[in-house]
């Protein structure tokens, strides 16, 4: 007896990524491949990096809880910049001329995948004089597939 596993990217696109074909009854091996296949998955993709400027607020969640959440009575999506320097750009233009409060810039890792598929869902142009790299939004209803391919969360220091 076998089984066929079907796996697509979001489910808006309907991008076909592939079949598993697992044989023999369900067992213990089929449970732990699934229990890990979000790690396996992992392990042969691409990555590229995205940069986020964030408050205290968000920067204590990014540093204990390692995801992006909705702040409560802000913009429930988040928006990230491809450059470090025009992310660092950015952070002082908002503090110094809207009098908001960015203490600190993170690298976000994804799977090249993910960031274009988020990206063919963008059409939202933020800053575009200092993001000449361009930016991602992210919207509310695609962070959590988002956060299921978090990589590697770190902070980036800029002279």
């Amino acid at each position: 007896m076998s089984y066929d596993f079907k796996f697509w990217s979001l489910p808006q696109s309907r991008r076909f990524i592939g079949v598993l074909t697992l044989t023999g009854p369900p067992h213990k091996g089929w449970h732990w491949f699934f229990d890990h296949f979000h790690i396996l998955s992992r392990l042969k993709m691409e990555y590229t990096p995205i940069y986020r400027a964030v408050g205290a607020f968000e920067k204590t969640d990014l540093e204990t809880l390692r995801y992006l959440r909705p702040a409560p009575g802000a913009y429930e999506g988040k928006q990230f910049g491809f450059d470090p320097k025009e992310t660092f750009a950015f952070l002082r233009a908002m503090n110094a001329n809207n009098g908001y409060d960015y203490v600190a810039i993170f690298k976000i890792y994804l799977p090249v995948w993910v960031v274009k598929e988020l990206k063919a869902k963008d059409h939202v142009n933020v800053d575009t004089n200092i993001f000449k790299s361009g930016t991602l939004t992210v919207g509310l209803e695609d962070l959590s597939f988002m956060n299921s391919y978090i990589s590697k969360i770190e902070r980036v220091w800029l002279d």
